[in-house]
């Protein structure tokens, strides 16, 4: 209402006129004020960097003795300059993520607000989310006191909440990741911790990214077997919930189940590789050669090898396509041999595509074409 008022504002001043911007603040202005008598908010002043500056503003929150510690900075591509910012939050005391309106306006650098000036209640071990229901344009951190809380209260009970901040929470985690900010790395590693309770195919959606993000990182390092381990104890509890049955949040699950070494889905796949293998078909709706050839025996997969080998050439991209997913040392390397073997048939295209196709599958894969470059560099460049 109080929008629209400014809205009917700005057309009674301006109809027949040139309008510029400033035109519609002051017509919201005028109904702010109305509404707000007395108050400090300047619209123009709120709405000049959103129109002139692009990207969004990174907001941290931290918990102090007296209330909140809240500052903005540029995120991203944004400038470092100051964005009138919309703070709304819920509490553990008080889980309310649908009064989405404003408790206050971050309109500074940082600010020090209390439980009073939020008009909200909490408790020391409360955990507090920001921009709720992601309906603010802003990206927020928290300190790694609010982080804990937080992973501390999704293990509680994940459901109070609301999933979209569930999810906000795992692609905002991700970008920080990527832009290397000044973060305790665990703190994703605990955001996973309640995964396997988590239904809404809304924040797997989000959570996956950052999973296959950390498990490349972590790929030919001391920890990666430890990383595997952990996520196969979050998928082993979703890998066959039925509530996860959207087609492509579907494929994720059962990736990374897969990836993680969650039997079931390795059987699962491999049934799948073999049915094909017997009947030249299958109705089974995800694609199912990579998490098949993970396990499959040498008689399986050189079945699906010769079956690329005698193709034409046009096909043979597809029939190639996930050999390289074998965690056979042996029938890897035959497989990069093959790449490198003249009588073979293959196109240089379909060389090329194996080498880089292994060297891209793991760490494993990596490592034996950089030892197959080192052992056969003279026939390489023969090829």
């Amino acid at each position: 209402e109080l929008f629209t008022a400014g809205i009917r504002n700005y057309l009674a001043e301006m109809q027949y006129k040139s309008a510029t911007p400033e035109n519609l603040y002051e017509g919201l202005q005028r109904a702010y004020d109305k509404v707000f008598p007395g108050n400090e908010l300047r619209i123009n002043d709120v709405m000049t960097p959103w129109f002139d500056y692009p990207g969004v503003p990174l907001v941290t929150i931290s918990k102090t003795p007296n209330g909140l510690h809240i500052a903005q900075q540029g995120y991203a591509r944004s400038p470092n300059v100051i964005f009138g910012v919309p703070i709304n939050i819920a509490t553990a005391s008080n889980p309310n993520f649908y009064e989405s309106s404003a408790d206050v306006w971050l309109t500074t650098r940082e600010m020090e607000v209390s439980q009073a000036d939020m008009n909200k209640s909490w408790t020391d071990d409360d955990w507090i989310v920001a921009n709720l229901r992601d309906t603010g344009y802003y990206v927020v951190n928290y300190d790694d006191n609010l982080w804990s809380f937080i992973t501390r209260g999704l293990l509680a009970g994940h459901e109070s909440l609301h999933f979209i901040n569930r999810g906000r929470f795992f692609i905002d985690f991700l970008r920080f990741f990527e832009l290397n900010m000044d973060l305790t790395p665990t703190i994703f590693l605990e955001l996973m911790e309640y995964l396997g309770n988590e239904r809404s195919s809304y924040v797997w959606e989000r959570a996956t990214e950052g999973i296959t993000k950390l498990e490349e990182r972590f790929q030919g390092t001391e920890l990666h077997p430890l990383f595997l381990n952990f996520v196969q104890d979050i998928m082993s509890q979703v890998y066959e919930e039925p509530l996860l049955g959207d087609r492509d949040y579907r494929s994720e699950i059962n990736r990374l189940s897969c990836m993680s070494n969650v039997q079931e889905c390795l059987s699962d796949y491999l049934g799948v590789l073999t049915e094909v293998m017997a009947n030249g078909r299958t109705e089974f709706q995800y694609g199912y050669r990579c998490n098949g050839f993970k396990t499959a025996n040498q008689s399986v997969w050189m079945h699906f090898f010769d079956i690329a080998l005698a193709a034409e050439a046009e096909d043979r991209i597809f029939e190639l396509s996930s050999l390289e997913c074998t965690r056979d040392q042996q029938i890897l390397d035959f497989y990069l041999e093959s790449a490198i073997d003249l009588r073979t048939n293959f196109t240089l295209s379909d060389r090329r595509q194996i080498i880089q196709s292994v060297a891209r599958a793991h760490i494993e894969g990596y490592e034996s074409v950089l030892n197959l470059l080192e052992e056969y560099h003279e026939k390489l460049n023969e090829v």
